[in-house]
């Protein structure tokens, strides 16, 4: 690391690597700077790497130094221990916009983001909204949560946007309502984009309604199985049916599959109710 004068660099980009979220976080940084700020070099651009919003007299230049030297050092330089999920999801473009892949990282795996899943997670929320960006950085919300979040329709991004600036709900029931939503996606009108909590109640009461209504007659049909057991494993977000027995006997056995076969009419009408309230 070398001192260079700011006379003699042509091209100093400070945004590019600015991953601190939100802006007025680089408070981080001191008010009086007691070291210049650091710059990377690469192909005659130079990238400010530390207080990037300020400009200097003096920098200090990284030698012999590549990007992932770079990004460790404008990560550790404020604490890559205390990253929130938006900052990550800036460090994730940074990497993908050098041309590296974030197994070369094991800053991603200290934050348990590994498996394509979280990494596609991660991406999109870069493209959310200011306010909702804000909310994330400052809350810890699970992968699960966030992953049910990027995968609603515009318009209910945009009703989570409104409900965030209204109500500042807690992390308990941000997630109580996210998955709400997601669940709802398909009933809720595509021209509600703000968050109007009757309407949305009543969307929610009427999908309550006709959920009872379907287990009332599931119910009824299961029970004409016993002593075969069906059961749906996914609260119904595929058609697939797991049938369950207990057998101690090749007799047993026999006994189920011919009861079974007597009542292969319980099954149908079990699709059929399936296919009235659109689950199959």
């Amino acid at each position: 690391m070398k001192l260079i004068t700011a006379d003699k660099i042509p091209n100093i980009q400070r945004l590019t690597f600015n991953w601190i979220f939100p802006g007025e976080n680089e408070g981080r940084d001191v008010e009086n700077l007691t070291y210049p700020p650091a710059l990377w070099e690469k192909d005659g651009i130079y990238y400010q790497l530390n207080y990037f919003s300020r400009c200097a007299d003096e920098y200090f230049l990284l030698e012999n130094c590549d990007f992932p030297g770079a990004l460790t050092f404008s990560t550790d330089f404020y604490g890559s221990r205390n990253l929130n999920i938006i900052e990550l999801s800036n460090i994730l473009f940074l990497t993908k916009n050098f041309g590296y892949d974030v197994s070369d990282f094991v800053l991603f795996e200290k934050y348990g983001i590994t498996g394509d899943r979280k990494i596609t997670t991660l991406r999109v929320l870069r493209d959310l909204s200011e306010a909702i960006k804000k909310y994330l950085a400052l809350k810890n919300l699970s992968f699960k949560t966030l992953n049910l979040l990027i995968r609603l329709p515009d318009n209910v991004i945009s009703i989570v946007e409104s409900y965030i600036l209204k109500e500042n709900p807690s992390v308990s029931d941000f997630k109580k309502m996210i998955t709400k939503l997601f669940d709802m996606k398909e009933e809720i009108p595509q021209n509600l984009t703000i968050y109007d909590k009757d309407k949305l109640e009543r969307v929610f009461l009427s999908k309550n309604i006709v959920q009872e209504n379907f287990l009332g007659e599931l119910k009824e049909l299961v029970g004409e199985m016993k002593p075969v057991e069906i059961k749906n494993s996914n609260n119904f977000e595929t058609d697939t049916l797991d049938l369950c027995f207990k057998i101690n006997s090749p007799e047993d056995f026999e006994k189920i599959l011919s009861k079974m076969f007597e009542r292969k009419n319980v099954v149908k009408n079990i699709y059929r109710v399936m296919e009235k309230y659109d689950l199959h």
